[in-house]
C-alpha cells in the first residue's frame, strides 16, 4: 500500500505559479515518501541514499578528471544509511535517557505581612549594609562596576530583617531556605551574630512553682474535717443535709413552692378554696 501511494505521483518536477506559488510539487512528495519508506522497498530502492541521489540528480554532476583536492574528488562513503549498515549507524547515535528525574520539592518561603519596623530592626538593617560594604570590597573583584549588590542584594537584607521580625531566623539552614542567598553557608554564622546583637533578649519564662498562702480554717471547719474516733457513736452515721430555707417566708424546713408555706398562693387565697373552713 505504501509503495503504491509513493509511485502514484508524477515523475517530473512541476513548478506552480500564480496563486499556487510556493506549493509542494508532486515529485517532492514522491521523493520524500520513498526516502521515508525505503525499508519496505526491494532492490536498489531499499536504500535511503539511493532516493536522495535521484532527487538531487547527483549522477548528472560533471566529473572532473583531475580534482584539485581530496574534498573535491568524489568518494564512496563507508557507511551508507541505517538500512544498509544498521549496526554502524546505531553506534553513531548516542543512547539518550529521556526520563527526567522528579525534582525535590523546595521548602516554601514564609509570607510576612507588612509591619512597622522597630528601632532595633532599623539598626540591624543599617549594620547589615555596613557589613556588606566591607566584605564585598574584599571578596568581589567586580565591586567597582556592580557595587555591593553583587555580593548581598538589598532585597535579601530586607528579607533577613523581616525574618528577624517574626522570629523565623534561628539557624544557617533557615537563612539558606528563606533567602536563597548563594553565600548563606559561608557567611551565615556572621549574619546570625549580627542578628543576635540587635535582637532583644526574650524575658525569662515564669516559674512553674507558684506559692499560694494557706487560708485559715474556722473552728467549725476544723471539726467537720477532723476524722472521728472509730468507737464514737457518730462514726457510722452519715452526715445529714442542711435544712432548706424558704425563699418566701424565710422559715426552715420547706421551700416556697410547698403548700406548708404561709406565703403559698393557694394558702393566701380568700375564696373558692375547699381547704378554707366556711365562716359561720
Amino acid at each position: 500500500m505504501v509503495v503504491e501511494l509513493c509511485l502514484a505521483s508524477g515523475e517530473k518536477k512541476t513548478k506552480h505559479k500564480g496563486k499556487h506559488r510556493g506549493g509542494r510539487s508532486a515529485t517532492t512528495d514522491r521523493a520524500l515518501c520513498l526516502f521515508v519508506n525505503a525499508h519496505v522497498l526491494d532492490g536498489p530502492r531499499r536504500c535511503r541514499r539511493h532516493h536522495s541521489n535521484l532527487y538531487y540528480s547527483n549522477e548528472k554532476a560533471p566529473l572532473d578528471d583531475t580534482p584539485c583536492c581530496d574534498r573535491c574528488s568524489p568518494r564512496q562513503p563507508d557507511i551508507c544509511c541505517d538500512i544498509c549498515h544498521p549496526t554502524e549507524v546505531a553506534t553513531m547515535i548516542p543512547v539518550r535517557n529521556d526520563s527526567v528525574a522528579k525534582p525535590q520539592r523546595v521548602a516554601g518561603q514564609i509570607k510576612i505581612p507588612p509591619y512597622d519596623a522597630a528601632a532595633s530592626e532599623t539598626a540591624l538593617r543599617r549594620e547589615l549594609h555596613q557589613w556588606r560594604e566591607v566584605v564585598a570590597r574584599s571578596s568581589c573583584d567586580d565591586y567597582d562596576f556592580y557595587g555591593p549588590d553583587i555580593f548581598l542584594h538589598f532585597k535579601i537584607i530586607d528579607r533577613i530583617v523581616d525574618l528577624v521580625h517574626v522570629g523565623k531566623l534561628k539557624t544557617v539552614r533557615d537563612l539558606e531556605i528563606q533567602t536563597r542567598w548563594i553565600y548563606a553557608a559561608k557567611y551565615g554564622v556572621e549574619i546570625l551574630r549580627i542578628v543576635e546583637l540587635h535582637t532583644p533578649k526574650d524575658p525569662l519564662p515564669p516559674s512553674p512553682f507558684v506559692t499560694t498562702p494557706l487560708v485559715a480554717r474556722s473552728h467549725e471547719n476544723q471539726l467537720a474535717h477532723r476524722p472521728m474516733h472509730p468507737q464514737s457513736p457518730l462514726a457510722g452515721c452519715k452526715p445529714q443535709r442542711a435544712l432548706s430555707t424558704c425563699g418566701a417566708c424565710g422559715q426552715l424546713g420547706h421551700r416556697r413552692n410547698m403548700r406548708v408555706c404561709a406565703q403559698h398562693p393557694q394558702t393566701t387565697t380568700s375564696g373558692g378554696s375547699e381547704n378554707i373552713p366556711p365562716v359561720p
